[in-house]
Parts: C-alpha cells; structure tokens; sequence
C-alpha cells in the first residue's frame, strides 16, 4: 500500500530551499538573470535601484542592467543588452546588437552594425545608426531614428515620430515623420 502525503513543485521547493541557511548560497544560482533568452555576461538587475554605468567588452556580451538609471556602453561585438527600468541611456556600439530599452523613457543607440533596437515602455529617443537597422517603438510616444542604410522603423503603440534619414527605409504604424 502506498500513501502520498502531499506533493511539491520546484518553485515550493526553491522556497524551502531559500528560507534555510543553505538558501543565500543558492539564491544567485537559482536567480540567474537572462537577457532575450541569454544568460547574462554583465549583470547587474541585483545592484540597487541607484543606477550607475556599465561598460562591455570588447566580445560578445549579454548585459543586464540595474533597476535604476543606467548608462551601458556595450563596446565592440554582437551584443545583446536588457536595459532595466530606470531612465537609461544605451550605446550598442560596433557589432550586430540587439538591445531592448525596458521601462523608463530610455535613450538608445545602435552604433555601427546591423542592429534590433526594442524601446520598450515609455517615451523613447531609438537611433539605429550606420546599418541596416530594425527599430521599434512599442509603447509611449517615441522618436525613431533610421540612420545611414536601409532601416526599419516601426512605432508601435501611442503616437511616434519615424525619420528615416537616408537610405530606402520603411515606416510602420508612425503618425509622424518621413520614410
């Protein structure tokens, strides 16, 4: 005869686990942040709602930012960068970056490459610079801004300001500017 007393989940588990004296020791293993689906190189999501900067490598890096106002300079390489809340300022640099702006009204700019710029929430400035660039604005009132080359820009939700500049480019769901 069997009895089942009860059952766990792994997250009940990880509960139980992180209340016991063996639980700070656990906690950054069980809290890994990721970035786009990437475990993060540069982490700081646990550093305070301070903010402060953050500087790449010059390799690939997957930067996860503070809660706080950030400045995060990616450097060279196919970055991908997780700005956090706050009011950041982000400068994807050279390389194929992808970068997401998250909460807070976020200044970004994708630098040399061909880049994927994601705004986020809030009242975003996004510049794709030099490349074939695909910018979107998501929600708030954002400005987009294609660059030399051929870019994609498309403003999503509220009411959005899309220059293409030079280049053939292509406006999507933009109440204002030009192609």
């Amino acid at each position: 005869m069997r009895r089942i007393l009860g059952s766990f989940t792994a997250i009940g588990l990880a509960a139980v686990l992180l209340a016991s004296p063996v639980g700070s020791a656990l906690a950054g293993i069980l809290q890994q942040s990721a970035c786009n689906g990437l475990p993060a190189t540069i982490d700081r999501s646990g550093s305070g709602t301070g903010g402060g900067t953050i500087t790449g490598t010059g390799g690939n890096d997957v930067i996860v930012g503070s809660p706080g106002p950030d400045t995060i300079n990616a450097g060279n390489g196919n970055d991908t960068v997780c700005s956090g809340g706050g009011p950041d300022r982000v400068d994807g640099g050279a390389g194929n970056d992808t970068l997401f702006g998250e909460d807070g009204n976020d200044t970004i700019f994708g630098g040399a490459g061909n880049d994927t710029i994601n705004g986020g929430p809030g009242n975003d400035r996004l510049e794709g610079g030099a490349g074939n660039d695909t910018i979107f604005g998501a929600s708030g009132d954002d400005t987009l801004l294609g660059g030399a080359n051929d870019d994609t820009l498309n403003g999503g939700l509220d009411t959005d300001n899309c220059q293409g500049q030079a280049g053939a480019d292509t406006t999507i769901d933009c109440e204002s500017g030009s192609p």
